[in-house]
């Protein structure tokens, strides 16, 4: 009985470490669709209230796109994405990285 109930534990924890959510890749695709630089991209899942340090290295020019990699290893799917550009505009959004997978800025 104990092997049996070990055994459906295991395979339940299995299921959830497994699970599509934790499994999917947030790349994210940010296309730069502006008539300036993108120079700052900051990122968080909805649950925490701080942003993330600066995620982009250098600027994305534009017509340019570059993928950066969101995954905090907190499961989450939804984010929220700011994009700031040289010149000062910026793009803050939700954005679900496990049903999308580029982020247009200045379209």
């Amino acid at each position: 009985m104990r092997i049996t109930s070990a055994l459906a534990l295991t395979a339940a924890l299995f299921a959830l470490c497994t699970s599509p959510a934790l499994a999917l890749d947030r790349h994210v695709i940010f296309e730069n669709d502006s008539n300036s630089s993108i120079t700052e991209i900051y990122a968080n899942n909805v649950n925490d209230r701080y942003w993330s340090d600066n995620l982009l290295r250098g600027r994305i020019r534009p017509g340019s796109s570059r993928t950066i990699n969101l995954d905090d290893r907190s499961g989450f799917c939804v984010y929220d994405i700011k994009v700031v550009s040289a010149n000062g505009t910026y793009d803050q959004r939700i954005f679900n990285v496990c049903s999308e997978s580029t982020f247009y800025f200045g379209s």
